[in-house]
C-alpha cells in the first residue's frame, strides 16, 4: 500500500493477522498505515516506511493491544508519542526494529499503555545521532535485549515497576544507566568513556596516564596501554618499543562511517585494543607477545621480528647460527692441540675477543632503547644495526636484541618455517643441537678437551636461556596495587609443569658450581702428578701464572653471570637494574686484574685491563645519555650522535680484534710448518748417526 492520505489509517484492518509492507502512508488522525479498533495479531514480517500522523502512532495504532512476530518501521513521524506504534492495550512482539523515527511530544517512537513484552528492540538513530529515542509503557516492561545505535539517548520506561531487560546494548559513548522506572543508555559524562558496544556496558573512568579521553576516543601514550578488561586500568608495557601510543576511537561510527565493534567477546575486545595500541608485529595484553608473522629475537623474547620465509633468509640464518658456533670452538679446540707446550697468543686473544664481544653486546641493547637511537635515521638505523651483529659473531655464544630487525635473529622463525613447535623450551633445544654437533665430533678422539672447551664456549648461552623463564614484569605501579612491585610480576614464560620448574632452578647452581669444582680439582690433580699437560689441562691453565693457574674459572663466571643477566633482565624492562650489574661485575672484574696480574705476560694483563676499562667507559657514557634523555632541556641531537659513537667504538675494537685474531692464528700456522722440515732433518741425521 503505497501514498494513502485518511484520518484514521490508510488501512483500517478488524482482522485477527496481516502481512504486508507500507510505505508513504499518511494520516492527519492516529495510525499513519493501520489502523486498529481490536487486538491485532500480526504474523509474519510486517514492513512501514515514511508512514506518519498527527497524533498517536506514525505508522501503527493499535487500540485494544497487539501481539505480533516481526515489526519494522522506518522514517515514521507522529505528532503525539509513539513515533513507530502506539497501543492502548497489551503489546507482545518477538523482534520490532526503529529507525531514524522520531515524534514532536518527548521523542517517544513506541507508545504503549498497557504491560510491554518484547523479545528484541533494535532501536536506530537517523542522519543525526543527537537524537532521543525513547519508549513509553503504561504498565510493565519485559525486554529480553535492547539495542541502541546512533542515538543521543535510548530508554524504556515503566509506570509499574523497573522495566526488566536482559541484555543491553549501547552505542560507544553511551553507558547503562538506571533510574527510578528507567533504563537504558545515556551519553558518558565528562572523564568518563565507553569504545565498545558490549552488552550491559556501563561508562568506565578515564585511565589516569591517558593523553585523550572522551567519551568515544581514548590515546595513551607511547609505552602504555590499558586492560582489556577494564578500560580504566593504564599498563606499562615491558617493552616499550611494542607500545606505540595507540588510539581506540568509534569517531566513525555511524551513518556513513565504520560500524562499531558490536561484541561481548572478552576475545575480540583484547584483540581490537592489541590491534590498537600495540606496534606491528607485537599482541596480547600490554604488547608482550609476537605476533602471527614474527619471531622472538634469541636475546630477548619481550622483542619481536619479522619472519621471512624465503629461502635466501632461512639459508642466511642457519648460515650464521652454524658459523658462530663453529668458529670459536674449533679455534679453540686447534689451538690446544696444535699448542705441543709452546705459548700461543691466539687462544687468549681469542677469550678475550670472546668475553669483550658479550660486554659490547649487553651495552648496545640497553643503547637500542634509548630514544636517541630510536631517532636516528632508519637508514643510520639499519647500518648500525648490521655493524652491530659483529657482537653476535664475536661472542659466539648470543644473538642480538634491540628490537631492530638488523639487530636480531630468531631461531622462532626457523621453526615456525619448517612446521616445528615454536615455544621457548624449543628453540632452547635447537640453540643447543649445533654446538652438541660439534662437540660430538671432537670427542670422537679427544672427549675431555671437547667437554672442557664446549663448556668454555657454550655453557654460558646454555646457561643464560634458562634466565628467559625467569623474565618477570609488573603492569602496574606500586601506587595503583598498592602492593611492592615484585609481589605483582607476571611471568608468562614460567613453565606451568612443576617439575620443569624445579628443573630450571636446578640448572642454573648445577652449571655454575659443578663447572667450577670440575676444573679446579681437574687442574689439582695434575699439578700435584708430573708428566705432560693434557690438551684440556693445558687448554684452562696456559695463560696464567702458576700461582693463578685457576684464573679461568673467574673468566668463566664472568661470562655466565653476564649472560644471566642479560636473559632473565630485559633491557627493554629492567634497563638500569641490567647497567647496574654489569657495571659492577666489570669493575669487580677489573679490580681483580689490577691487583692479581694473572697472566704471564704483562701484555695481556694490559689488554684485558684495557678491554675491561673500555666497557665500563661505554655504560657511564650511556647512564650519561638516559640521564640527559630524563632532563626537561634534554639535546637530542648531541644524543644521537654520541649513541652512533658508542656502537662504532664497540664496532672498531670489537673488529681490531677478530682481525688480530685471524692475523695471529695465521702467523702460528705459518711458523708451524717452517718448523716441520727443520724437524724432520734432525731426525734423519739422527738416523744417520745409527
Amino acid at each position: 500500500l503505497n501514498h494513502y492520505d485518511v484520518q484514521m489509517g490508510s488501512a483500517w484492518i478488524q482482522s485477527e493477522d496481516a502481512v504486508a509492507s507500507f510505505d508513504g502512508c499518511f494520516a492527519g488522525h492516529s495510525g499513519g498505515a493501520v489502523y486498529s479498533s481490536a487486538k491485532m495479531s500480526l504474523l509474519g514480517k510486517m514492513t512501514f516506511h515514511n508512514s506518519s500522523s498527527d497524533r498517536k502512532g506514525g505508522a501503527l495504532r493499535a487500540m485494544r493491544g497487539l501481539t505480533a512476530t516481526s515489526l519494522s518501521f522506518s522514517q515514521c513521524h507522529s505528532g503525539q508519542p509513539g513515533a513507530a506504534f502506539a497501543a492502548g492495550g497489551d503489546v507482545e512482539v518477538q523482534e520490532a526494529s526503529f529507525e531514524g523515527c522520531n515524534s514532536e511530544m518527548l521523542w517517544v517512537i513506541m507508545y504503549v499503555e498497557g504491560n510491554l513484552t518484547a523479545g528484541r528492540l533494535n532501536i536506530t538513530g537517523g542522519a543525526s545521532d543527537r537524537a532521543s529515542q525513547h519508549v513509553a509503557v503504561g504498565g510493565g516492561a519485559l525486554v529480553g535485549s535492547l539495542t541502541c545505535a546512533h542515538v543521543s539517548s535510548c530508554d524504556i520506561s515503566a509506570v509499574q515497576g523497573d522495566p526488566k531487560v536482559q541484555e543491553l546494548l549501547c552505542p560507544p559513548g553511551h553507558g547503562l544507566q538506571r533510574a527510578s522506572k528507567t533504563l537504558g543508555c545515556e551519553p558518558c559524562e565528562a572523564e568518563t568513556m565507553s569504545l565498545f558496544q558490549t552488552l550491559n556496558a556501563k561508562c568506565q573512568p578515564c585511565p589516569d596516564a591517558a593523553e585523550l579521553c572522551l567519551p568515544k576516543v581514548l590515546k595513551m601514550p607511547p609505552g602504555m596501554t590499558i586492560d582489556p578488561g577494564n578500560f580504566s586500568l593504564a599498563l606499562h608495557c615491558p617493552n616499550p618499543i611494542a607500545c606505540r601510543g595507540g588510539k581506540l576511537a568509534q569517531e566513525g561510527a555511524g551513518l556513513g562511517g565504520r560500524e562499531p565493534l558490536n561484541t561481548s567477546d572478552s576475545g575480540e575486545v583484547a584483540m581490537a585494543v592489541a590491534g590498537a595500541m600495540c606496534s606491528d608485529g607485537y599482541a596480547e595484553t600490554a604488547c608482550w607477545k609476537c605476533a602471527s608473522g614474527y619471531g622472538m629475537t634469541d636475546a630477548n623474547p619481550l622483542l619481536c621480528v619479522r619472519c621471512s620465509p624465503s629461502a635466501l633468509a632461512v639459508s642466511r640464518s642457519l648460515s650464521f647460527y652454524l658459523a658462530k658456533d663453529a668458529w670459536p670452538f674449533f679455534v679453540a679446540v686447534g689451538s690446544a692441540l696444535t699448542a705441543r707446550g709452546k705459548q700461543k697468543q691466539s687462544p687468549i686473544l681469542l677469550n678475550q675477543l670472546m668475553a669483550f664481544g658479550v660486554i659490547a653486546q649487553h651495552i648496545v641493547n640497553i643503547l637500542t632503547q634509548t630514544q636517541s637511537f630510536k631517532h636516528l635515521h632508519s637508514d643510520t638505523r639499519t647500518l648500525l644495526g648490521k655493524l652491530g651483529n659483529i657482537f653476535s659473531f664475536a661472542q659466539g655464544e648470543g644473538d642480538a636484541g634491540s628490537g631492530e630487525e638488523s639487530f636480531g635473529f630468531s631461531r622462532e622463525c626457523l621453526l615456525r618455517t619448517f612446521g616445528l613447535p615454536s615455544s621457548l623450551g624449543s628453540i632452547h633445544v635447537l640453540a643447543t643441537f649445533p654446538p652438541i654437533c660439534f662437540m660430538a665430533l671432537v670427542a670422537v678422539k679427544h672427549p675431555s678437551l671437547s667437554l672442557t672447551v664446549g663448556a668454555n664456549v657454550f655453557l654460558p648461552a646454555f646457561a643464560g636461556a634458562f634466565g628467559k623463564y625467569l623474565i618477570g614484569f609488573s603492569l602496574q605501579s606500586k601506587e595503583r596495587t598498592n602492593q611492592m612491585a615484585f609481589t605483582t610480576l607476571s611471568r608468562p614464560f614460567w613453565p606451568d609443569n612443576f617439575l620443569l620448574g624445579a628443573l630450571i632452578y636446578l640448572s642454573l647452581p648445577i652449571c655454575f658450581l659443578g663447572t667450577c669444582l670440575w676444573w679446579s680439582e681437574a687442574i689439582r690433580a695434575k699439578h700435584q702428578t708430573e708428566g705432560p699437560q693434557s690438551p684440556e689441562i693445558f687448554y684452562l691453565t696456559r695463560a696464567y701464572k702458576a700461582e693463578w693457574r685457576l684464573w679461568e674459572i673467574e673468566r668463566f663466571l664472568r661470562k655466565m653471570s653476564l649472560s644471566l643477566v642479560a636473559t632473565s633482565m630485559s633491557v627493554t624492562y629492567w634497563d638500569s637494574v641490567h647497567l647496574f650489574l654489569l657495571f659492577g661485575i666489570l669493575l669487580s672484574s677489573l679490580l681483580l686484574i689490577a691487583a692479581c696480574r694473572p697472566y704471564k705476560l704483562h701484555r695481556w694483563n694490559v689488554t684485558e685491563a684495557f678491554l675491561l676499562t673500555t666497557a665500563l667507559v661505554t655504560i657511564s657514557l650511556v647512564t650519561m645519555l638516559q640521564g640527559n634523555e630524563a632532563h626537561w632541556a634534554t639535546d637530542l641531537e648531541a644524543g644521537k650522535v654520541l649513541a652512533s659513537a658508542i656502537i662504532l667504538l664497540l664496532v672498531v675494537i670489537c673488529g681490531n680484534m677478530m682481525l688480530l685474531v685471524m692475523v695471529t692464528l695465521y702467523q702460528e700456522w705459518k711458523a708451524g710448518r717452517q718448523q716441520r722440515p727443520s724437524q724432520d732433518a734432525e731426525v734423519d741425521e739422527d738416523d744417520e748417526d745409527d
